[in-house]
This record gives C-alpha cells, sequence and structure tokens, in this order.
C-alpha cells in the first residue's frame, strides 16, 4: 500500500479533478467534493450521499450541497 499523507492526497484529487473535462461538471450543481481517510463501516474507494437528480426538484434556500467523498486509505 502506498502511504500518503491526506495533504498529499487531497491535492491528487484536486489535480485529477481539474483534468476531467467541462461536459462532466455541468450537472454537478451544489455539490462538493470532500476527502476522508477511510469509510467507518466499508471498504470503499468513494460514495456520493445526497439526492439523485431524477428524484430531485429545484435546489431552494438554505439546502445542504451534496457529496462526493473520496477515501484516502481504500
Amino acid at each position: 500500500m502506498l502511504d500518503i499523507d491526506l495533504e498529499a492526497f487531497e491535492q491528487l484529487v484536486v489535480d485529477e479533478l481539474d483534468k476531467l473535462p467541462d461536459e462532466m461538471f455541468e450537472g454537478l450543481d451544489n455539490v462538493v467534493f470532500m476527502v476522508e481517510d477511510r469509510h467507518e463501516a466499508e471498504d470503499l474507494f468513494g460514495i456520493y450521499e445526497g439526492v439523485a437528480l431524477t428524484d430531485r426538484g429545484d435546489y431552494g434556500f438554505g439546502e445542504l450541497p451534496d457529496r462526493i467523498i473520496v477515501f484516502r486509505e481504500t
């Protein structure tokens, strides 16, 4: 396993997101990307926490953003 500290891993994630084409980000309204060490219950590389576009209405005032979490230690 490659041991990389959280700050370096966060930068790696940012660098890779910057390489994605703009078209991939058109549907990402009110979404944040986060990095955490690990999921508390499962061995996951990442997880989406939020409401699917097909189930979502219009965003109103004060709604929390959906989250995409990438796990460092998987």
